[in-house]
């Protein structure tokens, strides 16, 4: 579905070492189609790992071994009122309040 989000992109990940060109290939706006491109192969996602969980734990995607990133910018989650009790939406505001 549908998911507005903000977050770190690659030039935040990267923090001046150009191991890669943060600018060049396939950019997209969203986790969901972040992971939905790691997973046709198209190149790597930075995404949370909470959403990627359930592809991780299955091996359909790997971690890239890095620390992990603190986010200096305040979070925000919208979702329709019809989804509020389902179970990856608590946890998803869970892990946000958790995190700030």
């Amino acid at each position: 579905g549908t998911d507005y989000a903000t977050g770190p992109d690659w030039s935040d990940f990267l923090s001046g070492e150009r191991v890669i060109d943060a600018g060049a290939g396939l950019r997209v706006t969203t986790s969901s189609a972040a992971i939905q491109c790691a997973l046709a192969g198209l190149g790597v996602a930075l995404v949370p790992a909470m959403t990627a969980k359930h592809h991780l734990e299955a091996g359909r995607l790997r971690r890239v071994e890095a620390p992990e990133m603190q986010i200096d910018r305040p979070y925000s989650v919208a979702y329709p009122h019809a989804i509020k009790d389902w179970p990856i939406v608590g946890s998803l505001v869970e892990s946000l309040r958790r995190s700030g």
